[in-house]
């Protein structure tokens, strides 16, 4: 029977990678397997991987892997899979071997950064084992995934419930996360605080991974995502013997990719490319390495409630510098003066100021002010953040948001020169309409900002005309 099966699912699939493992009964305990498609697949796009796993009724366990991240444009999940494994049994030795043989049949994979995994999954010691470099990060489909079944099971608020988590879902802002994470707190029964840590809720690295789609690309996601997974995991778990559920499943894998390529490469903007790279969990040198990390998650939840996306940004490069090159030293007359391995600056006691360029400019928390906040532990007050930065004046200033035609000018996406300067005309309407209907002291910012931001550009030998 083991051997049928292995020949039915070279039939299947030519060209496929197979190494397999067979009891005293011939029969078949293990299996890793990849299609030359799924070779292709992760060749083109091994960045970020997503571990999804189903189980059938007599014991074993099927892993799937899947590429994901900001390059992918296919909503056809299958042809997303590159992987398939069903490791002897779960215990690390198995894992091991499993992970092992993955990475075997892959001669690129170096090129993995981050796994996305179920943040109960039981192997990520073995992740580690094998691929030491590779950051794991809990994914935000199975956390979705296990909060919706719980709201669905749960007859009390249920309407609020899930219009919320949905919210969360395809728009993970710091605001809706933090109102999820309140609900969950007032609602859930302890059964599910025991089974999750919500506290993930809370940890931007989780989302940020997620928040270059669109709301609708969101929900198409997670859609998707749920409708492979529910699929495979019927295939997999119906009574049947392992073999037969391993042809089965061979035999989906066939039909759904049997027309479908590598999936188009997605055209991306730098700081998505950036969250392929940076591994922003790294210890911290000096003083306890778990309380620094709490600290540095509180000061980023509270710029991200307060700020709008682009201080949220400039913020956070801040406080990733302050907490890697902390130094703090003496304090004066109820001054503090803060040298992070640079020319030294001087705050003022109320931490609304400091002496260094970024402060001056942008009138944002800088990192010298952020490295009082990781010692003292505390977060970023919205009276250190300037109004025109905080995110309630975007939503009540409407006047500076730009449309999604205009976005695409200033990206260079358009070619077609009267519609270019159609919008150029429309954005310069925009600007001077924001410029005119604010107080002289706003006035004075924005142009200073734009001032800078046209010389910036243009400069620095031609002063562009404003």
């Amino acid at each position: 029977m083991a051997t049928f099966t292995v020949q039915k699912l070279l039939r299947y699939n030519p060209g496929s990678q197979l190494k397999y493992e067979l009891n005293k009964a011939d029969e078949l305990i293990s299996l890793s397997f990849q299609t030359s498609l799924m070779s292709k697949v992760f060749f083109q796009y091994p960045e970020m991987l997503l571990l999804l796993q189903a189980h059938n009724g007599k014991g074993k366990s099927l892993y799937i892997f899947l590429v994901d991240g900001p390059r992918l444009t296919s909503k056809n999940n299958a042809s997303k899979i590159m992987h398939i494994a069903v490791p002897k049994n779960e215990s690390p030795e198995c894992l091991v071997k499993m992970f092992s043989h993955f990475k075997d049949f892959n001669p690129n994979w170096l090129m993995i950064k981050i796994f996305l995994v179920d943040p109960n999954f039981i192997g990520m010691e073995a992740i580690i084992k094998v691929f030491p470099s590779v950051e794991i990060v809990p994914s935000a489909f199975h956390i979705c995934r296990k909060l919706q079944q719980h709201f669905y099971i749960s007859a009390d608020i249920h309407g609020l419930l899930v219009n919320i988590l949905r919210k969360a879902m395809c728009s993970a802002t710091g605001q809706n996360l933090h109102s999820l994470y309140t609900l969950i707190h007032k609602f859930a029964n302890k059964d599910l605080l025991k089974k999750m840590n919500v506290e993930l809720l809370l940890v931007d690295r989780v989302w940020a991974l997620h928040r270059w789609r669109s709301k609708y690309e969101s929900y198409l996601y997670y859609q998707n995502m749920e409708a492979t997974y529910c699929e495979i995991t019927q295939i997999f778990g119906k009574n049947l013997t392992f073999e037969s559920n391993i042809c089965a499943l061979g035999k989906y894998i066939q039909d759904q990719t049997v027309d479908c390529g590598v999936p188009d490469v997605r055209s991306c903007r730098p700081h998505e490319l950036d969250l392929l790279k940076c591994t922003p969990n790294e210890a911290v040198v000096d003083g306890d390495a778990a309380n620094e990390t709490e600290t540095e998650v509180l000061i980023r939840n509270s710029l991200d409630r307060i700020c709008i996306p682009a201080a949220f940004k400039l913020c956070s490069k801040e406080l990733s510098i302050a907490v890697k090159s902390e130094k703090l030293f003496d304090t004066q007359n109820g001054d503090m003066n803060i040298t992070l391995l640079e020319t030294p600056q001087h705050l003022s006691n109320n931490l609304k100021s400091c002496t260094c360029y970024f402060n001056q400019f942008l009138q944002l928390p800088c990192r010298h002010i952020l490295t009082v906040l990781v010692t003292s532990k505390k977060p970023v007050e919205p009276v250190m953040i300037p109004s025109f930065w905080r995110s309630e004046s975007i939503e009540e200033d409407t006047t500076v948001q730009l449309s999604a035609d205009i976005l695409e000018i200033l990206n260079c996406e358009s070619k077609d020169n009267h519609e270019k300067q159609f919008s150029i005309d429309d954005v310069t309407n925009q600007i001077a309409k924001s410029l005119a209907e604010c107080s002289d002291e706003q006035f004075q910012r924005r142009y200073n900002m734009l001032r800078e931001l046209a010389d910036a550009w243009i400069g620095p030998y031609e002063q562009v005309k404003l």
